[in-house]
């Protein structure tokens, strides 16, 4: 009964310790732009390894947070043929002209 005892204040202790972690990180990156700035890597790199099914919307959309997370609005001019793939993948950025960058990180 004692090591029950034992083994279940442990437990709790982890648990609670878990999520204080959890606290600190999931208010640091809106807080902290180093924490927010590993945060978004993190996420980049997930992105780019998943397997798991995406769909074209999904994939435009993340592309375009990418870019405005890194390089701001979209300087380029429109193409000419903005129902083709680029067309598409530069509609996604130019919608997002204005948005901050660490707004783009946060979306991402």
């Amino acid at each position: 009964a004692v090591d029950d005892e034992d083994a279940g204040r442990h437990l709790a202790e982890r648990a609670n310790s878990l999520e204080q972690v959890r606290k600190k990180l999931r208010s640091g990156w809106r807080n902290d732009d180093g924490v927010l700035n590993q945060y978004f890597q993190s996420c980049f790199t997930n992105w780019k390894v998943y397997k798991g099914k995406r769909t074209p919307k999904q994939v435009v959309r993340l592309q375009a947070l990418y870019k405005q997370a890194i390089y701001g609005d979209n300087p380029d001019p429109m193409p000419q043929q903005i129902d083709s793939k680029e067309g598409v993948k530069w509609m996604a950025w130019h919608r997002l002209t204005g948005t901050p960058q660490v707004m783009a990180k946060r979306r991402f």
